[in-house]
């Protein structure tokens, strides 16, 4: 992934090209603004200066020159309000263009690389390492444009007045920089401990929400407190230890600061004493100083957390692996007619779940799976669809690995039910359908093969009545029967159910298990610890013990 840089895999089909244009067009634009507001600042402080002289030595010329430049410090205004709104443009297309571009890695994946890598960790990238990016990258980088070219501007107005002003400034400068490097290693590891600390931070609170239920039925409070103190207080005390230096080293800033004027105050002074410079020139002189002395301590400051911000936004897009290279895949020719196992193993935490199992599905018939919870069969239907890689032996689709074929064409042929049903905060209809376009005798097969007929008519709104969020206002039978029409609606070649008699009452486990031996253009295989009454219905009867075939 890294060698192909951070740009690629960041895109949303044409949408990558329109917004990298608008970046650059406004990153271009800000650069202008900067540019015209430091000519403008450079006549500004000439004004200034001449405007001290000549009310010290009583002049005529002194009303105009300060009427040109109070003129130029209202452009000055005018046009750093532009710059900034510019600015502010540069960062927000680049952190929606990055968003978007990991959103869309993200979807892109097959669900093993998300199990794997912990949906937390994904949750900590868009929320924590993305906050910081777009302080610590995006705007310090951005900030380090403004304060180059004030940089800029101070060495070429101190050499326009005496070179040896800039000599003494520039070496400042430089024993300012070389203290300020010596810190950044040091800081740059710290915000990389803080960017590992947030994510498990996030990842923790995001189990103590989901596990809600758990830890309030079994009275785990008082726990859940104690690790939590624990993970907080292990975040609040880094971002503390990084605080407490950065403290540390502006007040080393601070104090070389003070000690770098003091200096050019004698030199200038001594200057003016002996009639080389004017008082007007001692301001000027002060000023530019300021423009090489606040970009040099704002840049160096910044290069650690530039660094940090640079090291994170590489983390983000180098962890993820993307297991997707349809490039290297190839897609499905026909229909889904058998799925293959051969002397399948697949091993976790050491310890065997699936023991060199062989079996042929044929997508035109039925299937049930049974056995006791942990005894490997929904481990195969990981398998099955390819959620999990088995550790020895393959499996062969029509023939062909399951390696070797793209995951989007074979999802989209082999349709999944879990035991728990996602549905969006969305109309009934659009849950079924999944915000697709669907022929109108497509949806209505899938309602009555699901047996969703009665509830549908009796919704305040039939099919465009809102499901809240996650479905909490359906009950667990209603929302296992939308998944299975879901499924059919699609016209896969297998529909495979984890599960979907789970936590239901007898009548609505009968009710969904006559509804899905109705399919006839399907082929299914449901898994369940839990027989119903059509279970001699089924074509094949695979009883699942210890990971292998029992009968």
């Amino acid at each position: 992934m890294g060698k192909y840089g951070l740009w690629i895999r960041l895109h949303i089909g044409g949408i990558e090209m329109k917004n990298k244009k608008r970046i650059i067009l406004f990153l271009v634009i800000y650069i202008i603004f900067i540019l015209i507001l430091n000519i403008v600042k450079y006549k500004a402080l000439l004004f200034m200066g001449d405007s001290v002289d000549f009310l010290i030595s009583r002049s005529s010329r002194v009303l105009k020159t300060v009427r040109n430049f109070l003129l130029l410090e209202i452009m000055l205004l005018i046009i750093s309000m532009a710059a900034d709104y510019f600015k502010l443009n540069v960062k927000k297309n680049t952190m929606k263009f990055l968003k978007s571009g990991y959103l869309n890695m993200i979807l892109e994946s097959d669900s093993f690389s998300l199990k794997e890598a912990g949906i937390g960790k994904f949750l900590s990238n868009f929320t924590n390492d993305m906050a910081a990016v777009e302080s610590d990258f995006c705007g310090n980088l951005l900030d380090m444009i403004y304060h180059i070219s004030n940089f800029v501007l101070g060495i070429v107005i101190l050499m326009k007045i005496d070179y040896r002003f800039l000599i003494a400034i520039l070496f400042i400068s430089v024993g300012i920089s070389v203290y300020i490097i010596k810190t950044a290693s040091f800081l740059q590891e710290k915000y990389g401990e803080k960017s590992e600390i947030f994510g498990q931070y996030t990842s923790y609170v995001k189990e103590i929400l989901s596990g809600y239920t758990i830890i309030k039925n079994n009275n785990l409070f008082s726990r859940v407190k104690s690790d939590f103190e624990t993970v907080n207080k292990n975040v609040q005390d880094k971002g503390y230890e990084i605080d407490k230096f950065l403290t540390y080293i502006s007040a080393i800033h601070q104090l070389i600061y003070i000690l770098s004027f003091s200096v050019l105050l004698v030199m200038s002074l001594y200057m003016y004493k002996i009639g080389l410079i004017t008082i007007g020139t001692i301001i000027i002189i002060s000023n530019s100083s300021d423009k090489i002395i606040s970009p040099t301590v704002m840049v160096t400051v910044s290069i650690p957390r530039l660094k940090g911000g640079y090291s994170i936004l590489k983390r983000i897009i180098a962890k993820f692996g993307v297991k997707n290279d349809v490039t290297e895949k190839k897609k499905l020719r026909d229909r889904v007619k058998s799925i293959e196992f051969k002397n399948v193993q697949y091993d976790a935490g050491g310890k065997e779940i699936i023991k060199n199992f062989t079996y042929t599905f044929n997508t035109s018939l039925s299937y049930f799976i049974y056995g006791l919870s942990g005894s490997g069969k929904s481990t195969i239907v990981k398998l099955l669809i390819g959620y999990i890689s088995p550790d020895s032996g393959e499996i062969l689709i029509n023939g062909d690995s399951i390696s070797g074929i793209q995951t989007d064409d074979y999802y989209g042929r082999i349709q999944y039910v879990p035991q728990d049903i996602f549905l969006f905060e969305d109309t009934v209809l659009n849950n079924i359908t999944m915000f697709s376009k669907c022929e109108q005798e497509k949806l209505n097969k899938a309602i009555e093969l699901s047996g969703l007929n009665k509830f549908i008519s009796e919704l305040p709104a039939g099919l465009n009545t809102v499901i809240t969020e996650n479905g909490t206002n359906i009950s667990g039978g209603e929302k296992r029967r939308i998944g299975i029409a879901r499924a059919i609606v699609k016209d896969p070649d297998l529909i495979v159910l984890d599960e979907p008699f789970a936590d239901l009452d007898s009548d609505i486990i009968e009710g969904i298990d006559g509804a899905l031996l109705k399919l006839k253009d399907s082929g299914f295989i449901v898994i369940s610890h839990i027989r119903s009454s059509h279970f001699n219905s089924y074509n094949k009867k695979i009883e699942i013990l210890n990971g292998i075939i029992s009968k």
